[in-house]
């Protein structure tokens, strides 16, 4: 059945793929036989002065530009875009995003770009500062690590309702966005308040997923002028429920036994209000707020479950629910005077995640290789982190789109205190390791790890064109970056009192060079060269569950570990993008070599259960993406974007006679792979009411490169690693337009498709689990827009 599936699928993306490169190669010979004739065409311009909906405007360069017009390669996608995609998170972005990875345990998550990741479970769990820079409009909101591992470290990832636009700028943007985008930068882009007329959006959606609950959806956003040209505002609220599809089975008597135990609840809520007491001033003060709540984690036992027939169990005896809470609040002012935009973003991020996770099979399998056999034997981790992070930037920036030199200059700083809590409740521990003392309350361990983290950088970026098709770009980023960090850990299984205090200190320089070549307002052709770099960090004291713990700690001299330092990477780009056939055809192409060095790198001590950070390594990434969007007939649309990621070791590392890396082993499980092809056909039903359906598909290839974790002669092996399988998405769409009611009806994954992925086959912890793409989803959806 799964050989049929996959003949099924091959063919249907052979078909699209059939359709488009025809039409591709005829549209390019009718360019060529058009000569001169739409060179002088200029972008689609409403009377207000804006771009129209069709002519997507991005920031991505700290000012506006139309996507055509910057030489990075980028994704961009409107609101009612991704509401006709069903995009409403990052993992469903990142599933229609080339070159864009999304891996997730449940408790940590990782968000990878071209392949820059040192998460060797495909991203979901990674070592060291996240790779991937998260923005709320311009506010930083990714994670750092704390105390290596105090703490969960996955960044915050905002929910997406109400928004402008996401934006997913791959290759490093260190130049203007900082030490977070070693690999790139993904941005949730907020609307503004509307000075002049009132608009809203209200979207909501109901639907059953195979073998799982009822998921419903409900939200409504308003704004508009309250003095007309001077006084306006926006506010949003958002609700989700996701219904579970893993059933919780407790192997012990007494312990949890739930139905579809895994779903969540999302809340969003957001308010601006924008000042104009002139034409040149604006002041918009906003705040941003979500919480998500999830009754138990998305992952499940692979040696329990039947992926196949769509049955997925959980077998610890206790749910691991997660909370993940945080508001923004924000000042952003703007003048303009002189052909100068001057800027001033002002904001707070606060932000609590927490997570209890069932730790009732670690202990006794490590200690004792046996299961428990009662509820009282429960060991349980309560992990609580907390950012409190203030951002201030002040930015120059040039105001004349038509000047020949097109600048922004500008300072950042940021503080950000994060603390780790971490405790292990082992009342229990007793039957395990005779003559244990515990802490009050039957803890094994506790963890406290405050971490503070500043910086301050200086900024400029220059485009200075030389004729009128041909420019240059060159820009630098200095940052000072401190950090200052106290990490105690107690109990019998953090080996007693263990006390760290430090302070780690470094400045980075990230440049960035480019030549863009501009024939005429449709093509863009450039290179680039950029600059990424990563913050260090600092490590714990590993736990000492055991004597031979104790042992490996001692022989890797990782009592103390203290730091760990950046690592830094260059990227060489070349790209273009074409407009054709007078905006028939769309093409967006880039090809890339990154070189990567001094790699933030897991060493693991499999007698602990646990890994420390440490520079070992360097690595080189390549590969390209493809964007073509076409109008195939007045009605038919096609679609096709592809990636491809090869992101390797490029040394031997040999420390302590143990081999960390091989040439040509893999970063991580990264799909070399990322496909999606799509089809939407548009007619007319009557006069007032048009009607679409559409098609997608969505495919990730399986990595069949040499991995880390399964070389057995490598340090980090791990022989219950198993490689993730490939995914493939199929999802149909059809609905009804009258209006600005757009009425629809959806199927996702249709094929039922159910590859495990991020699997470890023990039942050691949680994250030892394995997760899936949620099963087929059959619901009606309506957003309305006025």
């Amino acid at each position: 059945m799964r050989h049929c599936m996959a003949a099924i699928r091959q063919s249907l993306m052979a078909s699209v793929v059939l359709m488009v490169v025809p039409f591709w190669s005829g549209a390019a010979h009718a360019q060529q036989a058009a000569g001169q004739g739409a060179l002088n065409r200029s972008p689609a311009v409403g009377a207000d002065g804006q771009a129209q909906a069709d002519e997507i405007v991005v920031t991505a360069q700290k000012r506006e530009q139309r996507l055509m017009d910057v030489p990075i390669s980028i994704s961009a996608y409107s609101q009612e875009a991704l509401d006709k995609r069903g995009i409403k998170d990052i993992s469903d972005v990142a599933a229609a995003t080339p070159g864009l990875n999304f891996g997730s345990t449940g408790v940590y998550n990782r968000v990878t770009i071209r392949g820059i990741s040192t998460g060797a479970r495909g991203g979901s769990q990674g070592v060291g500062s996240s790779t991937t820079a998260i923005y709320v409009d311009d506010i930083p909101i990714q994670a750092r690590p704390i105390g290596g591992g105090a703490g969960v470290y996955t960044s915050a990832t905002p929910k997406i309702f109400d928004l402008e636009r996401v934006e997913v700028l791959r290759g490093p943007q260190g130049t203007l966005f900082g030490g977070g985008a070693l690999g790139g930068a993904v941005r949730f882009i907020t609307p503004e308040p509307n000075l002049k007329e009132f608009t809203g959006y209200a979207r909501a959606e109901m639907s059953d997923t195979s073998g799982g609950g009822i998921s419903n959806e409900a939200g409504v956003a308003v704004g508009g002028p309250i003095v007309e040209d001077k006084l306006g505002f926006r506010v949003s609220g958002w609700h989700r429920r996701d219904g579970g599809y893993i059933d919780h089975l407790s192997l012990i008597p007494g312990g949890v036994r739930q139905r579809n135990a895994d779903k969540a609840d999302s809340y969003v809520g957001r308010a601006a209000l924008t000042f104009k007491p002139s034409e040149s001033i604006r002041i918009t003060p906003s705040i941003y707020a979500q919480d998500v709540h999830s009754y138990d984690l998305g992952t499940f036992s692979a040696l329990d479950s039947d992926a196949d027939d769509g049955k997925f169990l959980v077998t610890t005896p206790l749910l691991s629910p997660v909370r993940d809470k945080f508001f923004i609040p924000s000042l952003r002012m703007q003048a303009d005077f002189s052909g100068v935009t001057a800027t001033s973003i002002t904001t707070y991020f606060h932000r609590n995640h927490q997570t209890d996770t069932d730790y009732t099979f670690v202990l006794p399998l490590s200690l004792s290789g046996s299961l428990p056999t009662s509820l009282d034997q429960y060991q349980i981790t309560h992990i609580d982190t907390r950012q409190r992070n203030f951002t201030q930037e002040l930015r120059l920036s040039a105001s004349e789109p038509s000047a020949r030199l097109q600048w922004t200059i500008g300072g950042f700083y940021n503080r950000a205190k994060t603390t780790g809590f971490q405790t292990i409740e082992s009342p229990r521990i007793g039957d395990y390791i005779p003559g244990v003392v515990l802490l009050p309350g039957g803890l094994s361990y506790r963890a406290t790890a405050p971490v503070t983290n500043t910086e301050l950088a200086g900024y400029a970026n220059f485009e200075y064109r030389f004729f009128d098709t041909l420019s240059v770009i060159a820009g630098v980023r200095v940052s000072r970056l401190k950090e200052d960090f106290h990490i105690i850990t107690e109990g019998p299984l953090g080996g007693g009192f263990v006390e760290i205090n430090g302070k780690q200190r470094e400045t980075a320089v990230t440049p960035k060079f480019g030549i863009n070549f501009k024939p005429d307002p449709d093509n863009l052709f450039y290179v680039s060269a950029a600059k990424g770099f990563r913050p260090g960090g600092v490590n714990k004291a590993l736990p000492t569950i055991s004597s031979a713990c104790a042992a490996a700690t001692a022989a890797l001299g990782a009592s103390n570990l203290g730091d760990y330092q950046s690592d830094s990477l260059w990227s060489y780009e070349v790209g273009s993008k074409n407009s054709l056939m007078g905006g028939r055809l769309n093409l967006s192409f880039s090809a890339y070599h990154i070189k990567w060095k001094n790699i933030q790198s897991s060493v693991r001590v499999p007698q602990c259960l646990g890994a420390f950070v440490a520079n070992f390594g360097d690595a080189k990434s390549d590969g390209f993406d493809l964007a073509v969007d076409a109008r195939l007939t007045k009605n038919l649309l096609a679609g096709l974007s592809v990636g491809y990621t090869r992101a390797v070791y490029t040394n031997d590392n040999i420390s302590g006679g143990r081999i960390y890396t091989h040439s040509g082993d893999q970063i991580a499980d990264i799909p070399p792979w990322n496909i999606v092809a799509s089809l939407q056909y548009n007619f007319e039903l009557t006069e007032n009411v048009q009607g679409y359906g559409r098609i997608e598909n969505r495919y990730q290839s399986r990595n069949k490169g040499n991995l880390t974790l399964l070389d057995p002669t490598n340090a980090n092996f791990d022989p219950a690693v198993r490689r993730n399988e490939s995914v493939n998405q199929l999802n149909l769409r059809a609905g009804v337009l009258y209006g600005g009611l757009d009425l629809s009806v959806f199927v996702n994954n249709v094929l039922n498709d159910h590859p495990l992925l991020n699997v470890y086959f023990s039942r050691i912890t949680a994250d030892y689990g394995a997760s899936t793409i949620r099963p087929r989803t059959l619901g009606v959806s309506a957003t309305y827009r006025w």
